[in-house]
């Protein structure tokens, strides 16, 4: 072998070890954001969990009346009555509201930032969607449709629409 095709072989060689080095960082790369996007997602989830006021209004969606205690003991009590007049928005009719009811539009606005923050990070690539909406999809529906509570779900995404980001609601639906 002459000097020539020695270098020649050295540099293909050289190369060759440089595109499989760069293909196998690629790959890595790839994992660690797949895993970073998971990590993000058990974050998002974590918070939903831990968040009192959505867990109120999971309970609301998900129960037609509701008397539940929290681990510390705190209770938390509601009827059909409460939720439709805690959905009524300004301007439909006089707004006073009970204790309960102010508590219940606390929980909705909790939920539906959540929401937001949810279609932001999957907008921006941060969380997977198809995992997202594995596990938040029942609640966004719930809240769409309101199977417990069927006189209100008109009200709700009047709701949605007057104290949120009804695009936002929109494109989450769209990715069920």
């Amino acid at each position: 072998m002459t000097t020539e095709n020695a270098k020649l072989l050295i540099d293909a060689l050289t190369l060759g070890f440089a595109f499989i080095g760069g293909i196998a960082a690629l790959v890595q790369w790839r994992r660690d954001q797949a895993w970073k996007r998971t990590e993000k997602l058990d974050s998002m989830y974590k918070e939903f969990e831990s968040s009192r006021l959505i867990q109120i209004a999971c309970r609301i969606l998900d129960w037609s009346r509701g008397n539940f205690k929290f681990p510390d003991g705190e209770e938390f009590r509601f009827n059909q009555e409460d939720v439709k007049k805690s959905l009524v928005v300004h301007g439909d009719e006089e707004l006073t509201f009970t204790s309960t009811q102010t508590r219940m539009r606390d929980a909705y606005d909790a939920l539906l930032a959540f929401f937001e923050r949810l279609e932001s990070a999957i907008d921006g690539g941060l969380i997977n969607q198809s995992s997202a909406i594995t596990l938040f999809g029942y609640w966004i529906k719930h809240f769409d449709e309101m199977p417990e509570h069927k006189d209100c779900a008109g009200l709700a995404m009047k709701y949605i629409a007057r104290y949120s980001c009804l695009s936002t609601f929109d494109s989450l639906r769209g990715r069920m």
